[in-house]
């Protein structure tokens, strides 16, 4: 059920409901990269994420919140 968080955008030949704030970037995605299969706006309490067909995702997020995830992994010359 559509409500006005969300709009419907047809992805495949279906109709979806997408959270407004990223609707317009999903949109964009689908029609411009590759289709994707699910998405989520986190709704203030996660950062958003976009998932592709081909299992890979698009984690939107403050600086802050990228930096706490940079320390999970090697720098970029394989340095932990």
């Amino acid at each position: 059920m559509q409500d006005k968080k969300q709009k419907i955008l047809e992805i495949g030949g279906k109709q979806v409901l997408i959270d407004i704030e990223v609707y317009d970037l999903v949109a964009l995605l689908n029609k411009y990269y590759k289709p994707t299969v699910a998405c989520c706006s986190g709704h203030g309490f996660q950062p958003a994420s976009i998932i592709f067909e081909d299992d890979t995702e698009i984690r939107i997020m403050t600086f802050e919140q990228s930096r706490e995830v940079d320390k999970l992994f090697q720098d970029i010359n394989g340095v932990k």
